[in-house]
């Protein structure tokens, strides 16, 4: 059976809302789930399944810290609720977003 792949996930801010992109080749996907791990510690942060036909997932602003790595797999559901292998692991970096200000422009 095919298993999902997760697309390329550059750094992004945890403070803010992010979607992962999900490709599949097997039957119409009717719901996906990511599972997301610390991966200092192996800790599973986050667990979602989300019905929809879309093959992406969001994580929700706040779930993880910045300044972190993880590994993140899907699975997608098809058919009769038939789930997907999980995906092959995929490192990511979070990092908060920089902030810049200027003083005395004229």
């Amino acid at each position: 059976m095919a298993k999902p792949q997760i697309k390329k996930i550059a750094p992004f801010d945890a403070d803010k809302a992010h979607d992962v992109s999900i490709a599949w080749t097997g039957s119409r996907a009717h719901a996906n789930r990511i599972l997301i791990h610390d991966n200092e510690t192996g800790r599973k942060v986050y667990d979602h399944t989300t019905s929809t036909y879309a093959l992406k997932a969001p994580i929700p602003a706040g779930t993880l810290a910045n300044g972190r790595q993880y590994v993140i797999q899907a699975q997608v559901f098809h058919g009769e609720n038939i789930p997907s292998p999980l995906s092959d692991k995929v490192l990511f970096y979070t990092f908060e977003t920089p902030e810049f200000y200027f003083e005395n422009v004229a």
